[in-house]
């Protein structure tokens, strides 16, 4: 798992990821991002993400090994930490070499 922190062009380096690898990234923001994604809203509650997260684990075919999945945030780690935590538990279920969270400084 790897953690980048930024205040600004974390979404450029999230979409220059997804454009040279085999990744698929979800957005828990404000507002959607100009790249392809799975957006939620952050009026959802981190619970209704781990809920979501959970449902593409079992209902998506992840028989194809992915690079990375991303979750782009701009939240702080302190405030993700219980979700960092879950991923941390179910890392190998996302089929994928790396679990990449971006978070504000």
């Amino acid at each position: 798992m790897q953690i980048l922190k930024g205040n600004d062009l974390k979404s450029v380096t999230v979409n220059n990821l997804l454009k040279v690898t085999n990744s698929y990234c979800y957005v828990y923001n404000d507002y959607e991002l100009p790249f392809y994604s799975y957006y939620v809203t952050t009026k959802a509650t981190l619970e209704q993400l781990e809920g979501y997260l959970q449902e593409f684990i079992d209902n998506k075919n992840l028989e194809k090994h992915y690079d990375y999945f991303i979750l782009y945030t701009n939240k702080t780690q302190e405030e993700i930490q219980v979700l960092i935590d879950w991923l941390k538990g179910k890392e190998a279920d996302f089929n994928c070499r790396c679990i990449l969270i971006t978070c504000k400084l």
